[in-house]
């Protein structure tokens, strides 16, 4: 009998303990994350403010680090096969310095040779005004990266077109109207300035 007394202590000892560390636990526990179906915040509208020409430029700070960013935006003058949307160059800033360019074509296109590290690139043809290049920007899945070279160039240029691989000619060419840039505006928010 006295071992079922002290063995019947042992138990009730345990469950009360037990309930004590579940209740400690519970009062302890991290919220849940928010539903995966909840949308995120909305982001700040940025109103573009002319750059000149067919120009727009969007500026924003950064709210935690108050680093401003500029993006000057150029749509192009067509769409190209089986789009109805014409392709962009987008010029990225930061703190007065150049970031990047990209140029986003609006269409499926596919990556047709290997960078120096094996990342996809699309064999591009570049004509800036008379002058004719020809290069191979890394693909991302949505632009093209452009180098910093044919972007100084398109700054001094009237006339920009870029030839992708695709259909056929004229639909794989878009064609931009450059002239008319504030390069007041692209020097102070780029550092950047065209080479003619």
């Amino acid at each position: 009998m006295t071992r079922l007394r002290s063995g019947a202590k042992i138990l009730l000892a345990a469950g009360l303990f037990l309930c004590f560390a579940m209740s400690a636990l519970s009062q302890n526990r991290t919220p849940p994350p928010p539903s995966q179906n909840q949308a995120p915040p909305p982001e700040p509208k940025v109103a573009p403010i002319s750059a000149g020409g067919k120009w727009l430029e969007f500026d924003s700070r950064d709210p935690m680090t108050n680093v401003r960013r500029a993006r000057f935006e150029l749509d192009g003058d067509n769409p190209l096969w089986d789009s109805d949307r014409n392709p962009k160059i987008n010029i990225g800033c930061e703190n007065g310095n150049y970031l990047r360019a990209d140029f986003i074509p609006n269409v499926r296109v596919r990556p047709d040779k290997p960078g120096f590290w094996g990342q996809p690139q699309v064999a591009v043809r570049v004509r800036t005004d008379t002058k004719i290049d020809n290069h191979g920007w890394n693909w991302n899945g949505t632009f093209l990266a452009m180098d910093k070279d044919t972007v100084r160039r398109l700054l001094g240029a009237n006339l920009f077109k870029i030839e992708l691989p695709g259909p056929g000619s004229p639909n794989n060419i878009a064609t931009f109207s450059p002239a008319g840039v504030n390069l007041n505006q692209i020097e102070s928010a780029c550092h950047l300035k065209p080479k003619i």
